[in-house]
């Protein structure tokens, strides 16, 4: 792994390019790529997962600081959120069978884990709508979209929105001065815009298939 964005200082008897800092050994072969959870100290902690059911935290010096078990295979990236009354950053991700957020000695949050039925298709979009550090969870599921509160309560209109179509990408959020856009394309290459409340910006548009992410671009 190479950590970008931290300050470090490289020993002269070390060979440029790449360099093994430490390794650590985990139960299983590491399923998806880790996250680095940054502080506000300018150090970071690794957060990883294995194909045993497992997520680690593990810090600067490579030491495993615990590990919890987890259901299902990770769809998303682990998440760092900054949120009032979580000491430190929580961690959010998602599995096909739930989504997860904990603190940094691993204990869940609240209502997590939010088991998910039916199973989700991809990664959990997070959104802090008013910059405060409160977040609101959007994640597609087989029959339509979910969205869940910071403390793991359902929201309104969207347990499940209904959306047909598989939708393999996570969500998208774009933010103006007067609204919100939740974009979201379909397998079939449907393009979807709700504003937050669920409502359409307009209605769903028939665009070409593609695996290729959507682009959010501003003026």
């Amino acid at each position: 792994w190479q950590v970008e964005g931290f300050p470090a200082s490289l020993s002269v008897d070390l060979p440029s390019g790449p360099t093994v800092l430490w390794r650590s050994e985990l139960r299983g072969e590491l399923d998806l790529v880790p996250s680095f959870i940054p502080n506000s100290a300018g150090s970071w902690k690794a957060a990883a997962t294995d194909q045993s059911g497992g997520i680690y935290l593990l810090d600067q010096d490579g030491d495993i600081l615990w590990r919890r078990e987890f259901s299902g295979n990770r769809l998303s990236e682990i998440f760092p959120l900054s949120s009032p009354g979580v000491p430190g950053k929580s961690m959010l991700f998602n599995t096909d069978e739930a989504l997860y957020q904990l603190d940094e000695s691993g204990q869940a949050i609240d209502e997590f884990p939010i088991i998910l039925q039916p199973e989700a298709s991809t990664g959990v979009l997070a959104v802090d709508f008013q910059q405060e550090g409160i977040y609101e969870f959007f994640i597609p599921c087989q029959n339509g979209i979910y969205a869940f509160a910071e403390d793991g309560v359902p929201l309104p209109d969207w347990n499940p929105l209904a959306a047909p179509g598989r939708f393999l990408q996570p969500l998208q959020h774009l933010q103006t001065k007067t609204d919100d856009y939740l974009i979201a394309l379909n397998s079939a290459g449907v393009l979807h815009n709700w504003k937050r409340s669920g409502v359409d910006h307009f209605l769903p548009k028939q665009l070409s298939p593609t695996e290729n992410p959507i682009g959010v671009e501003t003026e």
